[in-house]
């Protein structure tokens, strides 16, 4: 069976069956068809959608005869007419009114002729809120278009007007075309007078190079029309390579299709996806290159190689290793205190081993981080309760959270984690100490300027130490984290939403050799050296969708960040009794070694397997970090510091305050 279909009053495209029934009548019709009678021969008018909605359908050759009709009588009608099939006719004896009243405009009016169906009237005239669509034959001495003529309906076809046509201005001739150079075409036996409209290209296809289309043909043809308005590009898009060419007897469409690479991508990624789908348009037809040829303007293909490139993806390898960073930032500390030298000067603060006094770990430069910590509870060795016995154990809440700024047009984003850690320890030796350590955590990243939103669960594992020894120390973390990653990425241009969930796996670790030398009772200098490394790794995924669902490719991410600083603290006397406050400088010079900038391999998951990669905004490789601290000693038991630090480098500044009230019993 051929289907066709029929664009119905309220603007949808509606499958009819032509076998279905000869004719159809429902709605607001007048006369009243009585349901039975082929054909329908009507001695007066014949008016179709006066003030609400109206459908006809003729089909499997019936006939419906009047004198006058009317489509979308009234500025509340809307009505649609579809007469369709081999001899299936409408007849008019005097004239056809479509989308108003034989003297203005009124409501919606649609007119589908096609599969061989005739329309046969004295005049026809076709108001602005007329259409007139389909492949079959319309017969008039004249046909006045205000409206919107559509050859072909639903499929690239030729509309025949026997008679005379006119446009007129802000009238549309809409045509589709495909990239063998088909396209739809009004053949008018008759004259074709232009004086005005608008040419309205539609693309069935991805359109590559230079096409010329003839869209219409008369006997004679003359004038021109407006404007050329084409969906396929927007004139901004290129050079006004697009024209109108015309002959004595027809017109001529020539379109030349600009390269998605060339001209339109701004940043790195928008090029890099270009280059791809230029590569894909030329194998063949695709969906997302189709969809993008019928946006309006620039800006809006810009934004859709924004949405369409998949860079959400790049930044969760730099997120994923900055949790693992804060969790081992929190064994540091722990480290810190269970070291148990010079305790008088270094345990007043909880500054970490680490610069950032409220961020464990070597943090990522270029991206501003905030973190907290604090102990849900410790017992053991060198804690108030217990504190005799040679192990220890802990657990430990803590968040982190950072964002980094749009650069070089690579959206930024903002990401939060929180988490759970625990370790139980042991006191080997006099210089040794060494423990196990596990936890969770669970963070969500948005992104500026995407619609795009991640979310990312962590389960560490761990070892860690700390030697210590004639003024040294030797702490060591190593960590094997477990990923879990769900993605979620909406496109506009296909209306689409894409989710995937995929697994990672990171090995990462630190080490921090120091020396702590109290060169009088209430001084203490501390120089330190640190390395932390991350060997990361994100599995290939695809995500669920259709036209614009993209694969990534597996993901290795290492970083090898080194660091060489100090600590100044001194000890402060306040008042003959006994209290005391302890004043520290610190700094710290960082530098990566390993992956600056984040990058994946992404393709379309339904086109030719071509890819491209899409990057993060690559982070500065170098820092400085500096900071400052003041602890009190108020009474036996309570105690009170507040730090500042603060780290920038060639891109960014981050600036951390931290402060506590501590009483232990």
């Amino acid at each position: 069976m051929v289907g066709v279909f029929l664009m119905a009053a309220a603007g949808a495209v509606l499958p009819v069956d032509p076998a279905a029934g000869a004719i159809t009548a429902t709605g607001d019709i007048t006369p009243t068809y009585d349901g039975f009678s082929i054909p329908w021969n009507i001695s007066g008018d014949l008016t179709v959608g006066n003030t609400a909605v109206a459908d006809l359908i003729v089909s499997n050759g019936s006939r419906v005869t009047d004198v006058n009709a009317y489509i979308g009588y009234t500025a509340a009608g809307n009505a649609s007419v579809l007469i369709t099939g081999t001899n299936s006719q409408w007849i008019n004896s005097g004239d056809l009114f479509i989308g108003g009243t034989d003297t203005a405009a009124g409501g919606i009016g649609i007119l589908t002729v096609s599969s061989g169906g005739l329309v046969e009237a004295d005049n026809i005239i076709l108001w602005t809120t007329g259409s007139l669509a389909g492949n079959g034959t319309v017969r008039a001495d004249s046909l006045t278009n205000y409206g919107s003529i559509s050859p072909g309906g639903g499929s690239i076809g030729t509309l025949t007007v026997e008679g005379d046509v006119t446009f007129w201005v802000n009238s549309a001739l809409e045509v589709q075309v495909d990239n063998s150079g088909h396209s739809d075409m009004l053949h008018v036996v008759g004259d074709v007078n232009i004086v005005g409209g608008t040419v309205r290209a539609i693309s069935t296809e991805t359109i590559v190079g230079d096409k010329e289309y003839t869209i219409l043909d008369g006997t004679t043809v003359t004038g021109q029309f407006d404007a050329l308005d084409t969906a396929l590009l927007d004139v901004t898009m290129v050079d006004p390579n697009e024209e109108l060419g015309y002959a004595n007897d027809s017109v001529v469409m020539r379109i030349t299709a600009m390269p998605f690479d060339l001209g339109i991508g701004e940043t790195v990624n928008q090029q890099a996806l270009g280059v791809a789908l230029q590569e894909i348009a030329e194998e063949g037809p695709s969906p997302i290159t189709s969809l993008l040829q019928q946006l309006p303007t620039l800006d809006g293909v810009r934004a859709s190689y924004d949405q369409l490139a998949g860079q959400n993806r790049p930044p969760l390898a730099p997120i994923a290793a900055a949790d693992s960073a804060k969790f081992m930032g929190i064994i540091s500390n722990r480290l810190q205190g269970a070291r148990g030298m010079v305790n008088s000067l270094e345990r007043l603060s909880d500054t970490p081993l680490l610069a950032m006094a409220s961020s464990g770990g070597i943090q990522m430069p270029s991206i501003h981080d905030s973190s907290w910590d604090g102990f849900l509870w410790s017992l053991g060795r060198d804690t108030p309760l217990m504190g005799k016995q040679e192990w220890g154990a802990w657990a430990k809440l803590y968040g982190v959270g950072g964002d980094r700024d749009t650069d070089a047009g690579i959206p930024g984003y903002s990401y939060s984690f929180f988490g759970q850690s625990f370790g139980i320890d042991y006191q080997f030796s006099e210089d040794f100490i060494g423990g196990v350590t596990g936890g969770r955590s669970d963070g969500d990243v948005d992104y500026d300027g995407l619609p795009d939103t991640a979310d990312i669960g962590a389960a560490h594992a761990g070892l860690y130490s700390t030697y210590s020894g004639y003024g040294w120390y030797l702490n060591s973390i190593v960590v094997y984290s477990l990923l879990n990653l769900e993605t979620r990425r909406l496109v506009d241009l296909t209306a689409e939403e894409y989710a995937a969930s995929f697994d990672g796996r990171e090995l990462s670790g630190y080490v921090e050799a120091g020396f702590d030398w109290q060169p009088a009772p209430t001084w203490l200098i501390q120089p330190l050296a640190a390395l932390q490394f991350s060997f990361l790794h994100l599995d290939q995924y695809a995500e669920d969708g259709y036209a614009g669902a993209l694969v990534f490719e597996d993901q290795q991410y290492e970083s090898y960040k080194v660091a060489v600083g100090a600590k100044l603290t001194k000890e402060l006397l306040l008042d003959a009794q006994g209290h005391t406050a302890i004043v520290q400088g610190r700094a710290r010079w960082i530098h990566d070694f390993g992956d600056v900038l984040s990058t994946v391999d992404a393709r379309f998951e339904d086109v030719p397997p071509i890819s491209w990669e899409v990057s993060d905004a690559e982070l500065s490789r170098d820092s400085i970090m500096v900071g400052a601290g003041v602890g009190v000693r108020l009474a036996r038991g309570l105690r009170a510091f507040v730090d500042y630090d603060t780290s920038f480098n060639s891109d960014a500044s981050v600036s951390v305050i931290s402060g506590a009230v501590e009483y232990r019993w």
